[in-house]
């Protein structure tokens, strides 16, 4: 527990800087090869501290395999990174989803993009995606840099879909279930959001209202 504790506290320490760094990678390199390298690196470093009893192999040069084969001791999931600073193709995601389905020996696939939202997948309320292709568990994760967090609930929901064994019936089931979570997620960022409006308004009406008192009273003096 203790272990566990300062495992978390340098996790977050680490995730402070995550963005920063993703940052000056936008800032220093053009070349979209040397980004995606980058980002694959960056990639690891966060997977390793979230999941510091499995193994992670680099596969990016082999090609398709995505960049990162994850290896649980039970299952395989395959991870693709995409550090774009503007909206990625397409043609990306397509790749994902055919390189998930032609590896037997991969059990599942976690998209992730570090700066943009993953098209066909996610948009600006939809901060991730859950679905499953011919039966493989997948994730998609959008504006990665912003919150890594996502990554471990998706391994997490990734290894105990797995391990239920579910049937394709009750994969489409479990489907609709995380797309209703997704929603009742996306109206309470809404409702925060509209908290703070309220908040901002509430504070202005009264700053007003103790304004126009103190005139009215300096009309009695």
């Amino acid at each position: 527990e203790k272990h566990k504790k300062e495992r978390e506290q340098l996790r977050m320490e680490k995730d402070s800087q995550v963005l920063k760094e993703i940052q000056k990678m936008n800032a220093k390199t053009e070349v979209a090869s040397i980004k995606g390298k980058l980002g694959e690196q960056k990639l690891m470093e966060v997977l390793k501290e979230y999941r510091p009893e499995d193994t992670f192999e680099d596969v990016g040069q082999k090609g398709g395999k995505g960049d990162i084969i994850q290896n649980t001791g039970k299952y395989n999931i395959m991870h693709e990174s995409k550090l774009y600073a503007t909206q990625m193709k397409k043609s990306e995601v397509n790749k994902f989803i055919k390189d998930l389905k032609s590896n037997k020996d991969i059990h599942a696939g976690i998209m992730t993009s570090f700066n943009t939202h993953i098209p066909g997948k996610t948009t600006q309320n939809k901060s991730m995606h859950f679905e499953f292709q011919e039966g493989k568990p997948a994730f998609y994760l959008p504006h990665f840099s912003e919150n890594t967090e996502t990554i471990e609930f998706a391994m997490r929901m990734i290894v105990n879909l797995l391990d239920s064994n579910i049937n394709m019936k009750e994969a489409e089931e479990m489907a609709r279930i995380i797309k209703l979570i997704n929603n009742s997620l996306q109206n309470v960022t809404k409702q925060e959001k509209a908290l703070i409006t309220f908040t901002k308004s509430h504070d202005k009406n009264m700053k007003d209202i103790k304004h126009n008192l103190e005139l009215t009273m300096q009309l009695f003096k």
